[in-house]
């Protein structure tokens, strides 16, 4: 059966990011790295067959926006982990720390900026078919 959040929420379930705290933390910042350049340099060539693909859903930002300027950085640590906490009341919440290769985040509404571990493989096909970036 297809998926309908609509459904689902109609019949008071919480959206997960409702119930769901991210919370990341990275070792010290990789400066001036070529694979970081490389892997910018990549997105923005590959983001408008991204988009062109995805026409269903309106884009937040134009293709433009990201080329402009500082609004797309990408930016490479040595090591990325994030906290996912399940926050839904109780004094000692449930939580787990995993590893990532990638984290996408939005800075206010000037800035997009992909952050990405030097230990880490980047598989480039699902790194930009899967990452979220309209």
């Amino acid at each position: 059966f297809p998926y309908h959040a609509g459904f689902y929420l109609s019949l008071g379930s919480r959206r997960l990011t409702a119930v769901v705290r991210e919370e990341y933390q990275t070792t010290a910042e990789v400066k001036a790295n070529k694979t970081a350049a490389d892997i910018r340099s990549l997105v923005l060539e590959r983001l408008p067959l991204f988009l062109y693909e995805h026409t269903h859903a309106k884009p937040k930002r134009p293709f433009s926006w990201f080329t402009e300027g500082d609004h797309f950085v990408v930016r490479m640590f040595g090591k990325i982990s994030v906290d996912k906490t399940l926050v839904l009341g109780g004094s000692n919440p449930p939580s787990r720390t995993m590893e990532a290769s990638a984290v996408g985040k939005s800075i206010g509404a000037s800035q997009f900026q992909l952050w990405l571990a030097s230990n880490a493989q980047v598989d480039l096909y699902e790194f930009v078919v899967s990452s979220p970036v309209a």
